[in-house]
């Protein structure tokens, strides 16, 4: 198999950039460390509140909910989770007892 040898300029240019490629991937698992420590003081603030809270997008779709909202209407955690639909909320909601009307009709 021949031998490729490349210019000293070109293996200088590959060690930088070898370099500079680890250093991005350092910084960037840095950064989502730092995002992660942030977004947990986030939930246990959320989650220590002594009211329910559930939010959603233009999607109708959960965003955001805590530990009291779940507590406060028996509901399930795996089901009540970022990204269930409106829709999917009001029709557990229903099989546990804690609505009683047309989900359809409500979620309109």
């Amino acid at each position: 198999m021949p031998s490729i040898s490349l210019p000293a300029d070109a293996t200088s240019y590959a060690v930088l950039i070898a370099g500079l490629s680890i250093s991005a991937l350092l910084f960037a698992a840095f950064a989502y460390s730092r995002a992660g420590d942030k977004n947990r003081l986030v939930s246990m603030a959320l989650d220590n509140m002594s009211q329910g809270l559930c939010m959603f997008d233009a999607q109708t779709r959960i965003v955001v909910r805590n530990r009291r909202y779940l507590e406060m209407y028996s509901l399930s955690s795996a089901i009540v989770k970022p990204g269930c639909t409106l829709k999917e909320l009001i029709q557990h909601r229903k099989e546990t007892g804690f609505f009683t009307g047309d989900v359809d009709a409500y979620c309109e």
